[in-house]
């Protein structure tokens, strides 16, 4: 019956699930409703042993269940509004998803929110019929505590009226996959990307794709500040290594049952460091280039058709509205 409801664009998508559960809402309207008056709302709503199957692929994400509520509170409007969702749970294969979410105030929602997951990423590509997606495999995980408030009018203001409470870990094991916009397939990717407070710090990105590898560190000092557009000063840093990266190989593409050559250029033991130093909000409004000050820290690289390695490069370059400004740019070859 729930599937009648859904955008037309959707119908044939859902139409290829079984699905079956119990479903409950209660919901209760006291008041008057004209005159400007406004009637107070509640409503209970939720479920529990319900599963949705993709019996053309065999696969099943079933145990699924929830518990809602929502009112609009003693005001009768967004300021008062408060939707809870709790007991949130699924099994995925040999994963698990679980979860609670809680909004308070929508005219500057207070958002209380908890979640842990993993799952197969094969097991995802072949329930959702990805078929774009070929060959997927690995373990994704993902723990977070989320607690913010967000003021849509004057975002800048939020962190005046809470200490908020963030951690976040995304863990990518083992991945990989073959999709029909890569030029090689991924390998194997493993990623380790942790926020714990303001600081959100990637301790591991290693990649292999064909020929090429990679692996990057770095952090972010106050994502927060980015997210709510303050005049915070935040810092960030990449550290960026690779034992050969085949230029050539990864930027091949398909054109006419053709094959098109990519860029001619390989690079062997990179080694990069990058930092930028800016305002929160300049991350996310400056209309061009964010404004602040960005450095190469370190860079060392040897190039395919240049007869000499590159060593010690450092720059320090100053970025405004309009102008930039090399402050310091230098370096060896040998």
């Amino acid at each position: 019956m729930l599937v009648a409801f859904a955008l037309t664009d959707l119908i044939p998508f859902l139409e290829k699930y079984e699905n079956s559960g119990d479903i409950y809402f209660q919901a209760s309207i006291q008041g008057s409703s004209i005159k400007g008056n406004k009637p107070l709302i509640e409503a209970d709503f939720g479920a529990s042993e319900d599963f949705l199957e993709n019996p053309k692929k065999d696969k099943k994400i079933d145990q699924i269940g929830f518990k809602g509520y929502f009112t609009n509170g003693a005001k009768r409007d967004a300021s008062t509004m408060e939707f809870t969702l709790q007991d949130l749970t699924a099994n995925i294969d040999n994963g698990k998803f679980a979860g609670s979410l809680l909004i308070k105030n929508f005219e500057s929602p207070e958002v209380d929110m908890e979640i842990e997951s993993n799952f197969n990423l094969g097991f995802i590509a072949d329930y959702l019929e990805l078929e774009q997606v070929q060959g997927a495999s690995g373990e994704v995980a993902l723990k977070m505590n989320f607690h913010d408030i967000i003021d849509i009018d004057a975002p800048e203001k939020a962190l005046q009226k809470l200490n908020q409470a963030y951690f976040a870990q995304l863990t990518v094991k083992d991945l990989s996959l073959n999709a029909a916009n890569l030029a090689v397939p991924i390998d194997n990717l493993n990623v380790n990307l942790i926020m714990n407070g303001k600081e959100a710090e990637l301790q591991k990105f290693d990649l292999v794709m064909g020929n090429s590898d990679l692996s990057m560190i770095g952090f972010l000092s106050d994502l927060p500040s980015v997210v709510h557009h303050t005049n915070i000063p935040v810092e960030v840093h990449v550290g960026i290594s690779s034992n050969f990266v085949d230029i050539t190989q990864l930027t091949e593409y398909s054109e006419k049952d053709s094959i098109q050559k990519g860029i001619d250029k390989q690079i062997e033991d990179l080694s990069l460091g990058l930092s930028f130093k800016a305002s929160a909000r300049d991350f996310t409004e400056s209309k061009y280039l964010p404004k602040g000050e960005f450095f190469i820290d370190s860079l060392f690289a040897d190039l395919k058709h240049y007869p000499h390695s590159i060593h010690d490069y450092h720059a320090d370059v100053l970025i405004d509205s309009l102008n930039l400004k090399i402050l310091d740019f230098s370096g060896y070859y040998r």
